[in-house]
């Protein structure tokens, strides 16, 4: 919303809820306090920040929001200051310059064509849109604004930038719908400001504010949800797949499982557990930009070893087993060069980390 609306909904708020306006108070004491111990705090509080920190239940979310804005403002100034230092330079007189050979020394004009990122832009563009009657659909489901703070709706939306990237130069793209993508919504504006174009019919997505059973029925729905016990065996070119455009990196809830159950759709989970082992430790959760690169290239090359080359090795157990065993050898290589003698606790350390190795040499033989 606006600034005046955002203003207008504040104050009637804390008109209406006296509770909310003693939580106020103490978020501004709470403020004054980290401003005077020169933790990251913005310097500037919006009406539509306060209504987003005045929400959140306790200390640790809000410290966690409080750095998301100081770094966005600081790196707004950064910006700002960049842009002023290029304004100046372009003031100074040009010098000249000893060019090479193959460069004109008008503007340092080349005698080779030059592409712009634009030309780049339209080849994409138009080799997609001209595939779309021919290829699967996939589909964001884009309902999820209020569950999100501002920080999960800017991951959200970088995330569905990376993916519609993702797509638009792979060699065997999908079909992107947005479907419950209202204008209005917050997830929307942000995404049209990351990519101004994405309105125009020469922008491979389709978005639409209705749902998408109104837009493809329910019989060939597939709703992607980590939650479900189904696992998916194939990639189904006659199906059309649901991704739910959600970040969550608080309590991790069911919702997109919750949200198929109620509207009657087939779910299903990527096989992640049959092809990979995950660390202790390490969740499961991958990111809607992930996700997709994940379905592209099953499509593509019908796969899952090839496609799920997309999750991050430091979630996978023998990657994260090796990086504890090079922690602890470090350690103890520490512990010998800074003690004169070496003590019994740090050669049991090493026994043990011997027996730890051939035992693991043994599973792989």
């Amino acid at each position: 919303m606006s600034k005046e609306e955002a203003q207008r909904k504040l104050d009637s708020l804390l008109i209406e809820n006296v509770d909310l306006k003693q939580r106020k108070q103490l978020i501004e004491l709470e403020l004054d306090m980290m401003k005077h111990k020169r933790l990251g705090v913005p310097e500037v509080f919006t009406p539509n920040m306060w209504l987003e920190i005045l929400h959140l239940k306790n200390f640790n979310q809000r410290r966690i929001t409080y750095t998301f804005w100081f770094k966005k403002e600081l790196k707004s100034s950064l910006d700002l200051k960049k842009k002023s230092q290029k304004k100046e330079e372009r003031k100074q007189p040009e010098l000249e310059l000893n060019l090479p050979d193959h460069k004109y020394g008008l503007k340092n004009n080349t005698l080779f064509l030059r592409i712009y990122d634009q030309t780049i832009d339209s080849f994409h563009n138009g080799r997609v849109v001209s595939q779309i009657p021919f290829i699967p659909k996939i589909v964001f489901d884009c309902s999820y604004d209020e569950h999100m703070t501002l920080k999960e709706l800017s991951s959200c939306v970088k995330q569905m930038v990376l993916s519609i990237k993702y797509n638009r130069e792979h060699p065997s793209p999908l079909n992107i719908y947005l479907c419950n993508a209202i204008e209005s919504s917050p997830l929307i504006q942000l995404l049209h400001q990351w990519i101004p174009t994405m309105y125009d019919c020469s922008f491979p997505l389709n978005i639409t504010p209705k749902s998408y059973i109104d837009v493809f029925g329910k019989k060939n729905l597939v709703y992607l949800t980590p939650h479900c016990r189904n696992t998916l065996e194939a990639f189904d070119e006659d199906k059309v797949y649901i991704i739910g455009a959600l970040v969550d990196k608080g309590n991790s809830l069911p919702l997109s499982l919750a949200k198929a159950k109620k509207e009657g759709i087939a779910m299903a989970a990527l096989p992640l557990d049959k092809y990979m082992k995950f660390g202790s430790g390490s969740g499961k959760n991958l990111t809607l930009n992930q996700v997709i690169s994940i379905m592209i290239d099953l499509r593509h090359t019908k796969d899952w070893l090839t496609a799920l080359t997309h999750v991050p090795t430091r979630k996978l157990m023998a990657q994260r087993e090796a990086k504890a065993k090079r922690n602890l050898s470090q350690f103890l290589l520490d512990a010998t060069n800074n003690s004169k003698e070496i003590k019994p606790e740090i050669t049991k350390l090493k026994e043990l980390l011997q027996s730890y190795s051939r035992s693991n040499l043994r599973k792989h033989r």
